[in-house]
């Protein structure tokens, strides 16, 4: 018998609904011959179906903890546009630690955000927590276009706007964790599946 891919379990077991049900399907069929890339087209399918179930069901929780993490990252952001401000011309953006750093501290600063988040919206805080996760994503994405349409030089410009991109996917996936880490499983179970 071929097991499914781990990751995928792993994240339907804490991001989707519990289904035992859904997730035995999965398994019989990814073990009757259906390809890793259908599997996890379904895990992902259930997750995003269940995290708009989530929010649909416990909607006033959910807002509420969105727009709390909303409003973190937001502080957190002008916390730190002004010490970068105050370091004035000590930060250049053209070294790779430096957009290291950076990046480290806002994936630090979204996995505390996600852990509030998720902590806010139990029983149902991961789910959610992927949902605030989807708002930082599509943050991302357009400060990464308006810094593309602004006046930066050519490699400047493809170096910082690569570490936008970067930096939106560590925020994303460390919100993500903050969010399951805080709860510990998506509705207090675990899957004998996983």
């Amino acid at each position: 018998m071929t097991a499914p891919p781990r990751l995928a379990m792993l994240l339907l077991d804490r991001l989707a609904p519990p289904d035992e049900e859904l997730a035995g399907d999965l398994v019989e069929e990814y073990q009757s011959g259906r390809s890793r890339v259908w599997f996890w087209r379904q895990a992902v399918t259930a997750i995003a179906i269940g995290a708009g179930t989530s929010v649909r069901a416990n909607f006033r929780r959910a807002a509420g903890a969105i727009l709390v993490g909303v409003f973190l990252s937001a502080l957190g952001d002008a916390a730190f546009a002004r010490t970068l401000e105050a370091l004035g011309d000590l930060v250049t953006w053209t070294s790779l630690l430096e957009l290291l750093v950076s990046t480290l501290v806002i994936g630090t600063e979204q996995f505390i955000i996600g852990a509030v988040v998720g902590r806010l919206a139990r029983p149902v805080g991961p789910p959610i927590a992927l949902v605030y996760a989807a708002t930082l994503l599509g943050a991302a994405a357009m400060s990464f276009v308006v810094f593309l349409t602004g006046d930066a030089a050519g490699g400047e410009r493809l170096l910082v706007g690569s570490h936008f991109l970067v930096t939106g996917c560590v925020a994303v996936l460390a919100a993500v964790v903050g969010g399951v880490w805080t709860t510990g499983s998506s509705h207090d179970r675990r899957s004998p599946l996983v």
